[in-house]
């Protein structure tokens, strides 16, 4: 059985949120999208509910290729729009989402939108996000904790609808009994530490604790928009 709640707080830097996300699930399957938008006060809004609406009617399939058709299939349509009208030129969002069937998650992500897994107490990063500071990371330029405080880290390298091509980063995880998947948009994961992820999630019920961990990123400081979904396997 899975049960899965979102929760999204509107930051103070836009006049919307330009955040969205989507749960749909059934019994042993179903989808939990997170998209993160970028642009001006209309297209990094429009930009995120376009993604939500076209991944979730093109996730028809199974595993990474619907995924994968369903992601083209927004990216294009986010570029087209971005180059064709001038009130969305320059929108994009990030996505993070996984796709469940039966025992198996299928994540795909672009951007710096996060998943992580609580597995048998322990909290796991799924995702690398696709940022200059990730990239400073690996380079051995910067450690994780400069990373934190660093000027640029929110400058992301890719993203849906800048480029007509795409190409997301895929992981495949085995979900069993008392597993916790969380998804979120960096308004959330630039301020809130894993400890505190981790202990919400073992302690709390999907729809306590996505709007206690929203609410903690704005206690801990965060600005930008904050979205949370959080699904749990239980028997």
């Amino acid at each position: 059985m899975l049960k899965a709640q979102g929760y999204s707080l509107q930051g103070e830097r836009h006049g919307t949120n330009q955040d969205s996300y989507a749960v749909a699930l059934e019994d042993s399957g179903g989808l939990v999208i997170v998209a993160d938008g970028m642009g001006g006060h209309r297209a990094g809004d429009t930009a995120s509910k376009m993604a939500i609406e076209m991944i979730l009617d093109g996730c028809k399939g199974d595993g990474p290729d619907a995924i994968r058709r369903a992601i083209d299939t927004a990216n294009h349509e986010i570029w087209r729009k971005g180059m064709s009208e001038d009130a969305y030129a320059g929108m994009g969002t990030t996505i993070v989402l996984c796709m469940i069937q039966n025992n198996k998650g299928y994540i795909a992500h672009v951007g710096d939108s996060r998943a992580y897994l609580l597995h048998n107490g322990e909290l796991t990063r799924l995702t690398k996000d696709h940022s200059l500071v990730e990239e400073l990371i690996r380079h051995g330029e910067i450690t994780a904790e400069q990373a934190q405080s660093h000027p640029m880290k929110n400058i992301i390298t890719m993203a849906l609808g800048v480029e007509d091509r795409i190409k997301p980063d895929f992981t495949e995880i085995s979900l069993q009994a008392g597993d916790s998947l969380l998804l979120c948009s960096d308004g959330f994961s630039n301020v809130v530490p894993e400890t505190v992820i981790k202990e919400t999630l073992s302690a709390k019920a999907p729809e306590e604790s996505v709007q206690f961990l929203c609410e903690e990123a704005k206690r801990c400081g965060s600005t930008d928009d904050i979205t949370v979904i959080v699904l749990q396997k239980s028997e």
